[in-house]
């Protein structure tokens, strides 16, 4: 009998070992049993709402953003009305920088710019105008030659003679048609002689 107490004795030490190595076991793995396991247990969720970053991109009537709207957003349509200025304008940013890209026609209106779109932002907004002036048009030089009088023309008249010979009329042509095409010019006419003939026509003549 006492034999036979002392083996259930034994037995029941050791199954609570095994027993006791199991449970600890599961509770170094993870899997023992929850505090919460008999308790009515009420889940509760962190609501973590993750605010996305503000960004925008601005064009001569249109205008999109993301995130959380900026203070300045209130003012997008007049953001707009000013980027239908000049071409191709363009800004966009998040809500400490913004760069400003497009063509302009002249330096004053590139300065002109930025400040309207800085007043805009506020001062919390570091803008980066990047906009470049319009090339200017390049000047055309006339090319056309210039109308100018026919060099002067020497005509001979012969010995005792009053008219002119026939070689005269090409020489005279392009003196004519000059003076037809400019009506209000005035035409010079000088002429000499030389030692021969009479004295005083001759000079009457020159």
């Amino acid at each position: 009998m006492h034999n036979h107490q002392s083996c259930y004795s034994r037995w029941t030490w050791i199954v609570a070992l095994v027993l006791a190595l199991i449970l600890l076991l599961m509770l170094l793995t993870g899997n023992g049993p929850s505090r919460d396991c008999c308790g009515s247990a009420t889940p509760v969720e962190a609501a973590t709402a993750a605010t996305e970053s503000f960004g925008f991109t601005a064009h001569c009537n249109d205008f999109t953003s993301k995130g959380d709207a900026s203070a300045w957003a209130a003012h997008a349509d007049k953001l707009k009305s000013i980027l239908c200025s000049g071409e191709a304008l363009q800004a966009e940013g998040d809500e400490k920088h913004a760069l400003l890209t497009g063509v302009v026609e002249s330096d004053a209106a590139k300065v002109k710019l930025g400040e309207e779109i800085q007043a805009i932002f506020g001062a919390n907004i570091a803008l980066e105008n990047q906009t470049s002036v319009k090339a200017a048009e390049p000047v055309v030089i006339d090319q056309t030659p210039i109308d100018q009088a026919p060099t002067s023309a020497k005509l001979y008249f012969d010995i005792a003679k009053s008219n002119l010979p026939s070689s005269s009329n090409d020489t005279l042509a392009p003196i004519v048609t000059w003076l037809k095409a400019h009506p209000n010019a005035k035409v010079v006419i000088s002429g000499f002689h030389d030692a021969s003939g009479n004295k005083e026509l001759n000079h009457q003549i020159a």
